[in-house]
């Protein structure tokens, strides 16, 4: 005969949880990331190509990187990410933060036409006064993911000539990072649902019934 464990182990699915992300950014220190934003060749534009290594499967990889509504939840300076709408594998993804350090300090907000196909993201700006057009995607790689960004940034706001790109490169760096510790979040999140699966689900032997005495 099997018995059924209790239903839910909080103590278990968090001890887990903890220790998966301490293992994601244990790693992640051993893998940091690779950013790189220069002016481009029109006045004003900038080419930005970040990439990073996260060990975390694909799929958590993706999640993060395209759950657009959760955005400004851990990214710093964003105040604002919401997907107004969607059509098939198109997105419209509306964006807002601030930036900068007084007086120097920016509101920033972009309207996005998102494309997903496979494990790719597309996009572009159709409003807002910082312009953009690249490609996200993620692939698998030997213990995790291999992430790479590349975009083509054009601010429509007065940036001061040498802070302003100091700024924007110190922002993405700090986005960049945070959305990797966010992947490592998932991780935690998902290694913890097993292990609470794991409790409903592990068979226990009840005790032999004593046989009567004499």
């Amino acid at each position: 005969m099997l018995l059924q464990a209790p239903a839910s182990d909080p103590g278990r699915a968090s001890t887990t949880a903890s220790a998966a992300i301490a293992r994601c950014r244990a790693v992640l220190r051993q893998y940091p990331l690779q950013l790189r934003l220069e002016p481009a060749a029109r006045p004003r534009y900038f080419e930005m190509d970040v990439g990073f290594f996260a060990p975390v499967p694909v799929s958590l990889a993706w999640e993060a990187m395209t759950d657009y509504n959760a955005m400004a939840s851990y990214m710093p300076g964003m105040e604002r990410s919401e997907v107004l709408a969607t059509d098939g594998d198109s997105l419209q993804v509306l964006q807002a933060g601030r930036g900068g350090i007084m007086p120097f300090r920016v509101t920033l907000h972009s309207t996005l036409e998102i494309t997903l196909h496979g494990h790719v993201a597309t996009w572009f700006t159709t409003h807002g006064n910082l312009d953009s057009q690249g490609r996200a995607e993620v692939q698998a790689q030997t213990g995790g993911s291999a992430v790479h960004y590349a975009a083509q940034l054009h601010p429509r706001i007065w940036l001061p000539p040498l802070l302003g790109p100091w700024f924007m490169r110190k922002q993405l760096q700090q986005q960049m990072t945070a959305l990797r510790a966010h992947m490592c979040a998932l991780l935690g999140a998902a290694d913890a649902g097993k292990a609470g699966v794991s409790a409903t689900t592990t068979p226990m032997r009840p005790t032999p019934a004593q046989a009567p005495a004499g």
